[in-house]
């Protein structure tokens, strides 16, 4: 090799490892290959072919490689496959009615705790008759429903202790750490498609997300990293192999992963799952109130949530709060209810905020509303703050 293409070997691999080793990734490095082959390409001949070759042949995983390989090998023992049983009857023309119990869905799990609970979602086990777990060593059960909770998404399942034994519950944030962040790296595991456990890696791209449809689906994480049929109910991990959220839905024109996905954060499912694990079922704090449309607000270029109805006897109705008088038929509005505008503080923009803001509370806390008047050509005519102590919905 020339002088001149030794310096120039030299300054490819330094170049390289020199910004690979200042946080460029692999990137970098496979700038610095691709250097490295151009000057073999311009005739560096066979000592450079070797000299290269033996780096190749030498050089480790990346860091980022087996950080997330560990990551992986951590997690999968937590993870399950869930098959969703059905009966089916089939009517024959003559009699007796013949019942065959088939598989019509399957999806992803993960073990929440050491008494044999397993995380999943309810759309992955709805209408089962019967419910089998696979663990990752190959063991098969049967498990119980404890509880499920439509509006959220999450069901809780229960399987014999003995059958988790090689497994372990996975880790959660505690209470001081930070919340979920837009740009950290996010990894999803589940069983896309049916195949064997799979990871997918990403970042998060978004939170404090809404699931269109569905009023109750809100402060969701959204990621890019891929969620596809079969992974639903898997884990949704951060870099320290935590877990952040339970893999639930994606935003898709298709039907296939667009590299927009959805995950319930861990805090939510905390929240949900002591419940059904306590009592089987959500308890939801409530107002006692109807709220009218939004678009009935939009029309007047007002925000907040407008009480429609106060339900005589419930938290609202004690608290004073006033209801929307109609004309008879209930075409046209005589006198707008209260407009709810903010929560202990915080603003409300609409319904889905009233909704989401609610469920931070539970049962018996008191809070504070802040309610704005209008007339009905939506002239502001004052505003007050009321104390209300939050029923059972």
């Amino acid at each position: 090799m020339s002088q001149a293409f030794r310096r120039a070997f030299r300054r490819a691999f330094r170049d390289g490892f020199w910004h690979f080793e200042h946080g460029a990734g692999a990137a970098a490095l496979l700038r610095s290959r691709r250097r490295v082959l151009s000057l073999l390409a311009l005739g560096g001949g066979t000592s450079a072919v070797a000299f290269a070759g033996g780096w190749a042949a030498a050089e480790p995983y990346l860091k980022e490689e087996k950080h997330t390989s560990k990551l992986f090998r951590d997690a999968r023992r937590s993870v399950v496959f869930v098959t969703k049983i059905q009966k089916v009857y089939n009517i024959p023309s003559l009699f007796p009615v013949e019942e065959n119990s088939v598989q019509s869905g399957y999806g992803s799990g993960f073990v929440w705790d050491s008494e044999g609970h397993i995380i999943t979602n309810y759309h992955v086990i709805k209408d089962a008759s019967q419910l089998v777990l696979e663990f990752p060593g190959g063991q098969k059960c049967k498990a119980k429903i404890v509880g499920v909770d439509e509006k959220s998404d999450l069901a809780v399942l229960k399987v014999p202790r003995k059958m988790l034994h090689h497994t372990r519950a996975l880790p959660r944030p505690s209470s001081s750490d930070g919340p979920v962040e837009v740009g950290q790296f996010a990894y999803a595991i589940g069983y896309h498609f049916g195949l064997d456990l799979t990871l997918t890696s990403g970042i998060v791209s978004g939170v404090g997300r809404r699931l269109a449809g569905n009023p109750r689906m809100f402060n969701l994480i959204q990621t890019d990293a891929a969620i596809n049929p079969g992974s639903s109910g898997g884990p949704l991990l951060d870099s320290r192999g935590q877990l952040i959220g339970v893999n639930t839905a994606i935003l898709t024109p298709s039907g296939g992963f667009s590299g927009v996905g959805y995950a319930i954060p861990v805090k939510f499912v905390e929240k949900i799952v002591s419940q059904l694990i306590e009592k089987g079922r959500v308890t939801r704090p409530g107002l006692g109130i109807t709220i009218a449309q939004d678009q009935a607000l939009k029309q007047l270029n007002l925000e907040g949530a407008l009480v429609y109805d106060v339900h005589p006897g419930k938290a609202a109705s004690i608290a004073g709060l006033n209801s929307t008088v109609t004309t008879r038929g209930g075409s046209q509005a005589r006198r707008l209810g209260d407009i709810i505008t903010g929560i202990n503080g915080k603003t409300i923009k609409n319904s889905s905020d009233l909704m989401a803001a609610l469920d931070e509370f539970n049962v018996g806390d008191e809070i504070v509303l802040r309610l704005l008047r209008a007339d009905v050509y939506g002239r502001p005519q004052g505003e007050r703050n009321a104390k209300v102590v939050l029923q059972e919905q």
